[in-house]
């Protein structure tokens, strides 16, 4: 951000927080009775599979697990839980499920109870001064390569985020933080987003963040709610960094195996993109052994010549027509040495070397392809021929000349080019070498 955009940013978030000391209750009150709500939503559900369990799931039911996110007991009773994924086991509902549900119950029991201190506290001025307001978002500025600031939202980019496993690693690319300052703290406050979308079945573009772009926070919620409301900015952008740069296998919207199959049956590596891709969504490079996805399919491409596929490294384009053609059928010009297929080069008359048609010329008589070394010019009227389509030389200029050049001396039947016959005799006409010219009689010259 320039400096116009960081004042800018500043006196709206300021502003926000004047409105923390002017109607602390109305800014808290939705999230309070969203947290209690949440809060009983719990307590209730984990009393229902509490009872489920201790009653005993009768025999014709079913533990279903109809998503990463969700699990049910046949058709009755559906829960949004995430600690449950990784097992079909009965017993995962009174040891991970139910504990977890009543946990999450806990943090936002906690969370409501912090707002309504921070309600009576009654703060009579906001947690920073205006000066301190403006540092706190040069900071935020200075701290990552990509800030910006626009009608109220101010997002910052987080480089490359990764993730692990104890299988995989998966490369989600860069995310995009979005925070409204006119009400950081409403369900619409946050919004993260992919920069480079790596998408999952289910739509998820990270095991943390919804299709909706709100992230699952955790324990880390109230945590970043303390870090707005005392001005901290720069805390809770790195919080939410932290958030999604950590895998906790046991509280993913989405599983990180959803990105990528643990054993990898049926799929193929891209050495392009990095990422497993299933086998008939890839092409396979015979001369090097790796393989590209149909997502790189720019990448690898069809012999023109033996119709086997090749990556971009081991396949040349024609310099004439540009059809591809692998490394292996590939054909230099023996004069410029660029890379042609079959069918752009001609083989020389002559000597039989391959050349493109840039450097190999036609015999003008038999129309024979001949190269720039093997060519023939003839000295008077300068076409090109081949060796054998033009042999004659000139008895008195020692000159090339073509068949259409020449001409004979009538006395010596010596072979002459069209640029010597001006030794014809000026009384009859006939041609004459130089040799003959001097020993030529004429009758007609007698006459004149």
């Amino acid at each position: 951000m320039n400096d116009k955009l960081v004042r800018r940013a500043t006196t709206k978030f300021y502003n926000w927080l004047e409105s923390l000391v002017k109607e602390p209750a109305n800014m808290s009150r939705d999230i309070i009775l969203r947290e209690l709500s949440d809060a009983v939503g719990k307590i209730h559900e984990a009393e229902n599979w509490a009872i489920r369990f201790l009653d005993g799931i009768k025999p014709r039911e079913q533990l279903v697990i109809d998503s990463p996110a969700f699990v049910r007991i046949g058709p009755y009773r559906k829960t949004k839980h995430f600690g449950i994924v990784s097992s079909k086991s009965y017993n995962d509902i009174s040891t991970r499920m139910i504990p977890n549900m009543v946990s999450k119950a806990s943090q936002s029991m906690e969370k409501a109870a912090k707002m309504l201190k921070n309600i009576s506290d009654e703060p009579k001025n906001p947690a920073l001064s205006l000066r301190e307001a403006l540092q706190e978002m040069i900071v935020v500025n200075d701290s990552w390569p990509n800030v910006d600031y626009q009608e109220g939202l101010l997002c910052v980019t987080i480089d490359e985020v990764s993730l692990s496993d104890d299988n995989d690693t998966v490369e989600f690319g860069e995310f995009l933080i979005t925070l409204n300052l006119s009400e950081p703290l409403s369900d619409s406050g946050l919004f993260v987003q992919a920069v480079n979308p790596k998408e999952e079945e289910g739509g998820y573009y990270h095991p943390y963040v919804t299709t909706d772009g709100s992230i699952c926070t955790g324990d880390g919620e109230a945590i970043m709610t303390d870090a707005l409301i005392q001005g901290r900015l720069e805390d809770y952008f790195r919080i939410v960094e932290a958030i999604l740069r950590t895998y906790n296998e046991s509280s993913p919207y989405a599983p990180l195996s959803n990105w990528y199959n643990p054993d990898h049956e049926g799929e193929t590596y891209c050495e392009s993109c990095k990422r497993y891709r299933p086998d008939d969504e890839s092409d396979y490079c015979e001369a090097c052994n790796t393989s590209r996805c149909h997502g790189c399919e720019s990448e690898i491409s069809e012999c023109t010549e033996c119709n086997n596929y090749r990556c971009s490294g081991c396949y040349s384009c024609c310099g004439n027509c540009g059809e591809t053609v692998c490394n292996d059928c590939t054909i230099s010009c023996s004069k410029c040495a660029g890379v042609h297929c079959s069918d752009c080069l001609s083989e020389c008359k002559s000597c039989c070397n391959k050349c493109c048609a840039s450097c190999f010329n036609s015999c003008t008589k038999c129309g024979e392809s001949t190269c720039d070394d093997c060519k023939e010019e003839c000295s008077y009227c300068g076409d090109t021929f081949c060796t054998e389509c033009l042999d004659m030389e000139c008895d008195d200029c020692g000159t090339g000349m073509c068949p259409d050049c020449q001409t004979q001396c009538e006395d010596c039947e010596k072979v002459i080019c069209k640029g010597c016959d001006n030794n014809s005799c000026e009384h009859c006409g006939v041609a004459m070498c130089k040799s003959c010219e001097g020993e030529h009689a004429c009758l007609l010259s007698e006459v004149a």
